[in-house]
């Protein structure tokens, strides 16, 4: 169309297993926050984070073995921040 510029597709960036571990944790205060300001970007759409199924059992593992939360404990913490808007999963 005139005079409409075309949307520019967001940056995907890949969300590794460190980056949602320092936001759930919070045991690294200034990486949390680095975190927290990657995810409202993603939420605003100026970013895209992918991750995948990978990353999440290796989340999961991780605050279960070394940080000794509970199952119960961790699932509703990872289920909510991956169906965040501006994050996806990929499969296969």
């Amino acid at each position: 169309m005139p005079g409409k510029s075309p949307k520019a597709k967001p940056e995907r960036l890949f969300a590794d297993t460190n980056l949602f571990l320092r936001y759930l944790t919070n045991d690294v205060p200034a990486q949390a926050d680095a975190v927290e300001q990657l995810l409202r970007r993603a939420a605003t759409g100026e970013i895209l984070l992918v991750t995948n199924s990978l990353v999440i059992a290796e989340i999961v593992w991780t605050l279960e073995s070394f940080y000794e939360l509970a199952a119960i404990s961790t699932t509703r913490p990872l289920v909510i921040l991956t169906r965040s808007v501006g994050v996806r999963r990929k499969t296969a």
